[in-house]
């Protein structure tokens, strides 16, 4: 964008003088009758509106105020949702389902979701084992089939938007013995990039408390409205056997807790590496099986005895559950960590009609009453935590932005008042483009705020234009409201032309037309609704303001505004110095 409002620069100094003064020699001045009497009209609202500058001010105050109050108060969303034509289907199989039941499971379900009009091609693939097998190949997988999956591409020419589609196909397989999830292409690509859902990271060194706490956020979770299937990040869990020593029952045993660790790992080990062979030059471990291989269960376990030697030199043997107390647990198939700290993610999808930013702010506010075990923490993560990283970021881009449109108007105009008047045009463009996200029904998103960056380079032209001209006229002698009456009249057409070829050029992309044309919808509607309100309102509160800040009808530069000279006291004659 940058080397293209630089090449349009170039053009405007160059080619533009050149080809007028070819192709306009024989131009006459024409005289536009409902032009002049809509300029007629405005000059006089706006003299009516220099005399209500309090008024004027405060009607534009209230307006961002309140569309800014109603936005937020609809939540944000990282990139907003689009159709791109495409969708899957996949749904787990019932266990020990055999291969041909599977198939027919298969063709139950295309043929269903074949009768949806907007749908043009369907294509499944089943899973098993970690490989996959395309459907009606004859190709089948290695071992039971797990799930399957189906995509589906869309007509170009649908009525309905994939919102709808899914909800029907849901609709066709409710009475199936699965349970299919329906998700887009886009959908999918985007939450790789911001996370997905609601996601709580819980930090902690002992197990225990760690699976409780966890356990406890995840009941929380549920209880926020909005959330859906929540996982408390322990669903891979694999059986455990516990065994808690009792140490002065063993002490009595004559054992130790070392002793019988040692002892409960010799009667674990049914298996041992006696040697190894090598056969056509490759190696190969000789294993070794123990008789009692096959009666390695937790009843044998907890029967097993300990032959322990008393101090009187005497044999005895000692069973297990006597000196120790068995529990039958889970225990995590993986340990997370992150800065040394072991932690479980616990997570939830966000329900359909329901704002990710909201959803985690109730969720947030429930959880700060949890009376947590000492030694745990939790942190949240996942998309409203990127929103909010994403947002910090473009706000400094944002306010670096506007620091230096404000220093580039200083050397421009040689004025600090002049350029301080012309960004009260950036509020009046925040304000429109927050009416035209509420007038449309989007949420505040990482695009949207981009919008806004890009808006405010644009609306402060038409500021520019405006209160240059003013100051041209003052210059000529004319007085100050006289000067400003005149400019508004005679900027209004520059002004008008300027923004409403801004706003067809983006109007294509304020529709959303297109595959995908969703993405950068919010750009479009912030820019179009930010020029509209802006260039409305500019010619009405930057003349006020413009009255406002120059009180006296005479223009002072930059240099007189810095440092203005005293003149109480006479100038005193400048003497020479005698050299040293």
């Amino acid at each position: 964008m940058a080397y293209s409002l630089l090449a349009s620069l170039i053009v405007a100094l160059t080619l533009v003088p050149s080809l007028s003064s070819r192709m306009l020699r024989k131009f006459k001045n024409k005289e536009y009758r409902y032009f002049g009497r809509f300029a007629g009209g405005y000059k006089k609202t706006l003299n009516w509106v220099l005399n209500k500058k309090i008024l004027t001010l405060a009607v534009c105050v209230l307006l961002l105020i309140g569309s800014s109050v109603m936005l937020l108060a609809r939540g944000a969303s990282f990139i907003p949702s689009m159709d791109m034509g495409e969708l899957t289907v996949e749904y787990e199989l019932p266990e020990d389902i055999e291969m041909d039941d599977a198939k027919k499971l298969a063709d139950t379900v295309v043929e269903r979701v074949e009768g949806i009009e907007e749908i043009e091609t369907i294509g499944a693939m089943m899973s098993s084992g970690g490989m996959m097998s395309l459907m009606g190949t004859g190709m089948g997988p290695a071992g039971e089939p797990t799930s399957t999956m189906l995509y589906i591409r869309l007509r170009e020419d649908i009525s309905r938007s994939e919102a709808e589609i899914n909800a029907d196909i849901m609709e066709r397989l409710s009475d199936l013995e699965i349970d299919p999830v329906v998700s887009g292409a886009a959908m999918m690509d985007m939450s790789a990039l911001g996370g997905s859902g609601v996601s709580v990271e819980i930090y902690g060194n002992d197990l225990d408390d760690l699976r409780q706490t966890a356990s406890d956020v995840a009941d929380v979770l549920e209880t926020v409205e909005g959330t859906k299937n929540v996982s408390d990040g322990m669903e891979d869990n694999e059986p455990e056997i516990r065994f808690v020593i009792d140490k002065e029952k063993a002490m009595k045993e004559g054992l130790t807790v070392a002793q019988v660790y040692q002892e409960i790992s010799a009667a674990l080990s049914s298996e041992k590496d006696s040697t190894s062979v090598t056969y056509d030059g490759d190696n190969y471990d000789v294993i070794v099986l123990s008789g009692e291989a096959e009666e390695l269960t937790p009843e044998f376990i907890e029967n097993h005895e300990i032959d322990v030697t008393t101090r009187e030199g005497e044999q005895k043997k000692v069973a297990l559950r006597n000196i120790a107390k068995i529990e039958r647990t889970e225990t995590l198939s993986a340990i997370n960590r992150s800065g040394q700290r072991r932690f479980l993610t616990v997570t939830a999808e966000i329900a359909d009609g329901y704002n990710v930013s909201l959803v985690a702010a109730d969720a947030r506010e429930k959880l700060e009453d949890e009376t947590l075990p000492e030694g745990t923490s939790f942190q949240f993560t996942g998309e409203n935590e990127s929103i909010n990283d994403s947002m910090g970021e473009l706000g400094k881009m944002l306010l670096l932005g506007l620091l230096l449109i404000y220093l580039i108007m200083v050397a421009q105009f040689q004025s600090l008042k002049s350029p301080f008047i012309v960004m009260f045009t950036i509020p009046l463009a925040f304000t429109g483009g927050f009416m035209a996200l509420l007038i449309t029904g989007k949420d505040f998103s990482i695009i949207a705020m981009i919008g806004l960056i890009m808006l405010c380079g644009i609306i402060v032209n038409n500021g520019i234009v405006l209160v240059d001209y003013i100051n041209q006229l003052r210059h000529e002698g004319i007085p100050k409201r006289e000067a400003i009456l005149q400019a508004g009249v005679t900027r209004m057409r520059p002004i008008l032309m300027t923004s409403l070829t801004t706003i067809m050029g983006l109007m294509v992309m304020a529709l959303g037309v297109g595959d995908g044309g969703e993405m950068m919808q919010p750009l479009a509607i912030v820019s179009v609704g930010g020029m509209v309100f802006a260039t409305m309102l500019t010619m009405y509160v930057i003349p006020v303001m413009y009255d406002a800040f120059f009180r006296k009808d005479k223009i002072r530069r930059i240099e007189d505004e810095l440092k203005e000279p005293d003149k109480t006291e006479p100038e005193k004659p400048e003497t020479e110095k005698e050299p040293i």
